[in-house]
C-alpha cells in the first residue's frame, strides 16, 4: 500500500517536472531573479522615509535615478518573464532560433495597451511589470509553439547555401515573425470590441486577479501548498522547486507591487508575497532544525550532521537536514518537517494582518539570512517576530528531535557491540 502511494506521488511528480513547458517556466523564472532582486534594493533605498534622507536623494537627483533603476527592472518584469521563458522554452524544445526571445518581446509589445497623450501614444508600465507577468507566460508558450509549428511547415525564406548563418537566421525569422505579427494585430483589434479594451486587460481581470485572491494573497492556499511541498521533500522529491514553479509567478507579481506601493510612499496592498514565504517559512524552518538538533541530540550522527548543516541553513541550504539526518522516508521527522513551517507562516501571517508588525516591502531576500532579510524589507519589528518564531519552531522540534535521537543511540550501541564481537 504505501509503496503504491509512493510510486504514484513519484510517477505524477515526475511526469510534471518532466513538462517542457513547466521546465521552461521553471528555468525562464529563475533567470528573471537578478532583474527581481537588483529592482527590489533600488526600491528599498528609494522608499526610506526619513526626512534627511528624502531630502538627499530629491536635491542630487539620486530618488529619480533609482526609480529608474526599478523601472528597468521589477516594473518590466512581465517583458523579463516572456523574454526569458520564451527562449528557455525555445531551447528545450531544440527550437534554433536565437531571435524568439526578442519576437515574443515583439508581439508582447503588439499586445499591450498604450496610453493616448497629446503627443501621441505611450506604453504604461501597468502592463509592462507585475500586472502583465501572468499574461507574458502564456504569450511566451503560445509563441513558441507557433513558431515551431510554423518551421515545421518548412515556412521560411530560403537563402543560396554558403550564406553566413547570422544572415539565414535574420532571414530565416521574418515569416515566421509577420505571421506571429499578423495575429497578434487581430487579437488586438478584436478585444478593442470587448468590455476589456485589450487582451491584457481581460487576462488580469480574468485570470491574474482571481489566481492573486485564490493562490497568491490567500494565507490558507500558501498553507496547503506548503504543506504539499514538504511532503514531496519527505519522499526524496524537490516540492519547493516543483510548487514554486506554479506559484512564484504569481507571488513575484505580489511583491511587485509592494515595491511600487512602497516607492511612491503609498500604503502596501499585500501581505502575501514571495518575499514573506521566505522570512516566515524558507529562512526559519531549516535554521530550526539545525539548532534544534545540535541542542537536544546527543547521538555521534545526528550530533554531526546538526554541526555540518547549521551555517547553511541560515542561507536556505536544505539537502544536507533532509539528506543526512534523514528526514527523507523518516516518519518520525517527517510530521514536524511537513506541519511545522506552516504553523509558524500562519502565526506570522495572522500578527502581521493584525498590525502588530511591518507588512514586509517585497525585497526579494533569497539566501539571506533571517532578521538580516526582515530588516531589509522594511522593519526591525520583522526581524524579532522572526526571532521568536525561531525559538517557537526549536520548541516544537524539540520532542521529536530527541525521539529520533533516541533510537539513534540505539543504533550506535548495537553498531558498538558488534564492533567489539
Amino acid at each position: 500500500m504505501k509503496d503504491t502511494l509512493l510510486n504514484k506521488i513519484s510517477n505524477f511528480t515526475a511526469k510534471l517536472t518532466q513538462l517542457k513547458w513547466i521546465q521552461g517556466i521553471s528555468r525562464g523564472g529563475m533567470q528573471v531573479m537578478p532583474f527581481i532582486m537588483v529592482g527590489s534594493f533600488a526600491s528599498l533605498f528609494a522608499g526610506l522615509q526619513f526626512e534627511s534622507y528624502q531630502s538627499f536623494l530629491t536635491s542630487t537627483g539620486l530618488g529619480t535615478a533609482l526609480q529608474w533603476v526599478t523601472n528597468c527592472t521589477t516594473n518590466i518584469m512581465g517583458i523579463l518573464f516572456v523574454y526569458f521563458i520564451a527562449k528557455s522554452y525555445a531551447e528545450i524544445l531544440n527550437l534554433e532560433e536565437k531571435n524568439i526571445g526578442i519576437i515574443s518581446i515583439a508581439i508582447y509589445l503588439i499586445l499591450c495597451p498604450s496610453v493616448m497623450t497629446e503627443t501621441g501614444s505611450l506604453l504604461s508600465f501597468d502592463y509592462l511589470g507585475s500586472k502583465g507577468v501572468i499574461m507574458g507566460i502564456i504569450l511566451a508558450i503560445v509563441v513558441v509553439r507557433i513558431y515551431q509549428y510554423i518551421l515545421s511547415k518548412n515556412v521560411k525564406i530560403k537563402l543560396p547555401e554558403g550564406t553566413p548563418e547570422y544572415v539565414s537566421n535574420s532571414f530565416g525569422a521574418i515569416i515566421p515573425f509577420i505571421i506571429l505579427a499578423i495575429i497578434a494585430l487581430i487579437i488586438r483589434m478584436v478585444f478593442i470590441y470587448t468590455p476589456y479594451n485589450t487582451i491584457f486587460e481581460s487576462f488580469y481581470a480574468l485570470l491574474q486577479i482571481p489566481l492573486n485572491a485564490i493562490v497568491g494573497e490567500n494565507i490558507f492556499s500558501q498553507l496547503v501548498l506548503n504543506v504539499v511541498a514538504q511532503s514531496l521533500w519527505v519522499f526524496g522529491i524537490h516540492g519547493s522547486s516543483i510548487i514554486d514553479t506554479l506559484r512564484g509567478p504569481i507571488m513575484f507579481g505580489l511583491d511587485g507591487a509592494q515595491q511600487a506601493a512602497y516607492a511612491a510612499n503609498l500604503p502596501l496592498p499585500n501581505i502575501m508575497g514571495m518575499a514573506f514565504s521566505y522570512m516566515y517559512y524558507t529562512a526559519i524552518m531549516y535554521p530550526a532544525v539545525a539548532i534544534a538538533v545540535c541542542c537536544f541530540a546527543k547521538s555521534k550522527r545526528m550530533k554531526m550532521v546538526g554541526k555540518m548543516a547549521l551555517p547553511a541553513s541560515f542561507f536556505g541550504i536544505s539537502e544536507p537536514l533532509v539528506f543526512g539526518l534523514p528526514i527523507v522516508f523518516n516518519p518520525i521527522l517527517a510530521i514536524p518537517f511537513i506541519f511545522i513551517p506552516s504553523i509558524v507562516m500562519g502565526i506570522a501571517y495572522l500578527i502581521t494582518s493584525l498590525g502588530l508588525v511591518a507588512t514586509p516591502i517585497g525585497v526579494q531576500v533569497f539566501n539571506i539570512p533571517l532578521a538580516i532579510n526582515g530588516i531589509l524589507n522594511g522593519s526591525w519589528t520583522i526581524a524579532i517576530l522572526q526571532i521568536l518564531l525561531l525559538i517557537l519552531s526549536v520548541i516544537m522540534w524539540m520532542p521529536f528531535i530527541k525521539f529520533a535521537d533516541k533510537k539513534a543511540l540505539e543504533e550506535e550501541k548495537i553498531g558498538e557491540l558488534k564492533s567489539h564481537e
